[in-house]
């Protein structure tokens, strides 16, 4: 793919007058792809790979690369580009697995109501952040949605960038305090938990209750500033619901359409170019054998086996990526027939139980 060169020394000419930014990214420093903090072009590769879109974007100025995986995410986008005035382009390309672009381009679109919450998209906006900062977060960046193009309209479409000239939308960064709720952990064992409902929708219920209540606080290797609430090998039991007409209450925090366009991850083999990883192809195709094919079969003429497994850890691609990568959640799936019922069993490693229900 070629770009163009003259629109890259224009760019590098003008940024030698600039005066730099230094201790940015505030948040996520440790996993944001910094290339020119003094760019106003932003790049949100929602579930792609980070490393994926640098490499496309090698002979191209920009100045961050990052993922949104959630709504939530979207706090810490506008908290980065308030404390760096220079961004005023966001170019959105990448896999939309959760609805999180759409959630942006709603905020852009409608704002928040009087919730804090995002209208007509997912996830809310921090009480720490002002509703005027908000406004000027809508109204200051400009949002460019690549969702669904081709590698090559991206690069087309940065190297047009490249030759657009923007000013900082204010003269100096800023801050805000962080949103910290009030940590309360009760006593436990702190392993060994166990919660049980008709429905998975009334069994996560209870799970988020045990995590609140037990869950010791904890970072992830995203950030140090991004804290959360873990509990050790809980056990969660659905005992009726029925696949067929599956229970969909209000409070879930997301469509019914979600959910059933979300069944293909797991029930093909489909693979999603840019994504680390599908459930679905591990267990299917990744290993060169239909785990899921042979576990039915294996139902079929032997109930009685204990040999009704399908992994989706392929270690020496997972441990390679272990520093720098995204490896499956779901790690496992266990069957058993015992007094004639089918027992299924799924082991996730970790899970985001509140963002990633």
């Amino acid at each position: 793919m070629k770009v163009g060169i003259r629109a890259w020394l224009w760019y590098h000419e003008r940024m030698k007058s600039v005066k730099p930014i230094v201790n940015w990214p505030k948040l996520y420093h440790d996993i944001l792809k910094v290339r020119d903090p003094v760019n106003h072009v932003g790049i949100c590769t929602l579930w792609t790979e980070r490393e994926i879109v640098e490499k496309i974007l090698d002979k191209l100025p920009y100045n961050v690369i990052g993922n949104l995986y959630s709504a939530q995410g979207i706090n810490a986008m506008i908290r980065n580009v308030m404390a760096n005035p220079n961004i005023r382009t966001i170019v959105l390309w990448g896999s939309e697995m959760s609805l999180s672009g759409h959630s942006l381009l709603m905020l852009m679109k409608y704002g928040v109501d009087e919730k804090r919450k995002i209208i007509k998209g997912r996830g809310e906006i921090e009480s720490e952040i002002p509703d005027q900062v908000i406004e000027e977060f809508r109204h200051k960046i400009e949002i460019v949605d690549l969702r669904g193009q081709t590698k090559d309209q991206l690069v087309r479409k940065m190297d047009e960038l490249a030759k657009v000239h923007k000013e900082p939308f204010s003269t100096k960064p800023r801050e805000f305090p962080k949103s910290e709720p009030k940590v309360e952990v009760l006593p436990s064992e702190q392993t060994g938990f166990y919660v049980q409902g008709k429905t998975v929708a009334q069994t996560w219920l209870k799970l988020l209750n045990e995590i609140y209540k037990y869950g010791r606080p904890k970072h992830t290797r995203y950030s140090k500033n991004n804290e959360l609430k873990e509990i050790l090998n809980l056990t969660a039991v659905v005992t009726e619901e029925d696949p067929a007409k599956v229970y969909f209450p209000e409070y879930l925090p997301f469509e019914r359409g979600e959910l059933e366009a979300y069944y293909a991850e797991i029930m093909t083999d489909r693979e999603v170019p840019g994504v680390a990883y599908n459930y679905g192809r591990r267990m299917r195709q990744h290993f060169g054998v239909d785990q899921i094919k042979e576990m039915k079969q294996l139902l079929k003429n032997r109930p009685d086996s204990k040999k009704m497994l399908a992994i989706t850890t392929d270690p020496k691609l997972d441990w390679g990526r272990a520093n720098n990568g995204d490896t499956p959640c779901l790690v496992m799936l266990v069957g058993s027939v015992q007094d004639n019922k089918f027992f299924l069993t799924a082991h996730f490693r970790s899970q985001d139980m509140v963002h990633g229900c």
